[in-house]
């Protein structure tokens, strides 16, 4: 089963053949050379062998190319096929022989390296570099090293499945134990201290949920697993008490840098651009700053997506985390900055809400003082 799996996940690296084509190199693989539709048995086994000791040598880069190669080059026979076809149409008895012609060669040999020793493991752990890896959007799962952290000691993975898509993830969300609220995602992804007692923890870090089906954009689906993650995790450790998100503000540095560009007169949220975009939209065009100010509060759809998320989830808006992420990406994407969403069981409700009905935001008292007194009517404590 997990073999057949395995086999329908190499359409995800198929769209990869593109971007590897103008790399030098070979295109088959080094340790199959050799390797054809005529192999069999211990010859067979020799192969797989060699094939798991290269792959683990290999950069998380050069093991993408490598699937894309044996995905490409370690197909099914197609001249046999199509003679098993032609014979096939003459006499279906011959469906088996469709079959077998039919099977990848790459098939053949991970089912060969499923049966060496730990070899279920190793074909899970390539098929988590193809399926799970590809899927993380937050924080990249790098290597097989970083995806056993992930899932290790002082760590949970959640998704929410689908029973119309088995095997599908529609919604991950990666969670760490601590007992504090991080403020800082360098800290969580690269920690290898895995000797204190989780009984010990407080906090349950949020610290990636990722939307896996692109076509499901928009539908309201993190609500139900979070709430679902804390009451496991609560049921679990009852020593957590304090569920926290360490989230990032996406575009944040592109609004920056059009603010800069465009030498807002304001250089806030109320931009010129919108403030001429409302005049224009409503019809008047004497709409002063503060006038245009009070129609986006009242009509408030927060761009931040991140941020409306976890506000329409009914969280409060925590901390702001000034060198959060410290990554190339974080620093590309929101200049480092991130942010802590609390999520107060109790208060769940209440907060979405008064964020979807009232378009008010609750927040703690770290964030009032960071607000000016034109911006404290936004938000409410």
């Amino acid at each position: 089963m997990l073999i057949r799996i395995f086999r329908s996940n190499f359409r995800l690296v198929r769209g990869f053949s593109q971007t590897f084509s103008n790399k030098a190199g070979p295109s088959s693989i080094y340790s199959l050379q050799g390797l054809d539709h005529k192999t069999e048995g211990d010859q067979l086994l020799t192969f797989a062998k060699s094939l798991v000791q290269e792959y683990w040598t290999l950069k998380r880069e050069d093991q993408e190319e490598f699937f894309v190669k044996l995905a490409t080059n370690y197909g099914a026979n197609k001249a046999a096929l199509e003679h098993a076809i032609t014979l096939f149409q003459k006499n279906p008895s011959y469906f088996v022989e469709v079959r077998n012609t039919a099977t990848p060669l790459y098939y053949k040999l991970l089912k060969m390296v499923a049966n060496l020793p730990g070899g279920v493991k190793t074909v899970c752990d390539m098929r988590a570099h193809i399926l799970i890896a590809e899927n993380e959007a937050v924080h990249p799962i790098r290597g097989i090293v970083d995806f056993r952290k992930r899932i290790g000691a002082h760590r949970r993975c959640f998704y929410f499945g689908h029973q119309a898509m088995p095997r599908e993830p529609l919604v991950m969300v990666h969670v760490a134990l601590m007992d504090r609220i991080a403020d800082n995602v360098q800290t969580i992804v690269k920690s290898e201290d895995d000797t204190f007692d989780e009984n010990l923890h407080t906090t349950a870090i949020y610290y990636s949920i990722t939307s896996i089906q692109k076509g499901l954009s928009g539908i309201d689906l993190g609500n139900m697993l979070i709430k679902q993650v804390a009451t496991k995790i609560s049921s679990e450790l009852p020593n957590i008490k304090t569920h926290c998100t360490l989230s990032p503000i996406p575009g944040f540095r592109a609004w920056l840098l059009r603010c800069l560009h465009e030498h807002s007169e304001y250089g806030q949220i109320v931009d010129d651009f919108i403030i001429r975009t409302v005049r224009r939209a409503t019809g008047k065009q004497n709409l002063s700053k503060d006038e245009v100010t009070d129609l986006l509060i009242k009509n408030f759809s927060n761009s931040n997506f991140s941020a409306n998320f976890h506000l329409r989830n009914g969280a409060e808006m925590y901390r702001i985390n000034w060198r959060g992420d410290t990554s190339n990406r974080g620093l590309e994407n929101s200049l480092g900055i991130m942010v802590n969403y609390r999520y107060r069981l109790e208060s769940m409700h209440k907060n979405s809400h008064k964020y979807s009905t009232d378009k008010i935001i609750t927040v703690s008292d770290s964030i009032i003082k960071l607000l000016g007194p034109k911006l404290t009517d936004i938000v409410r404590n």
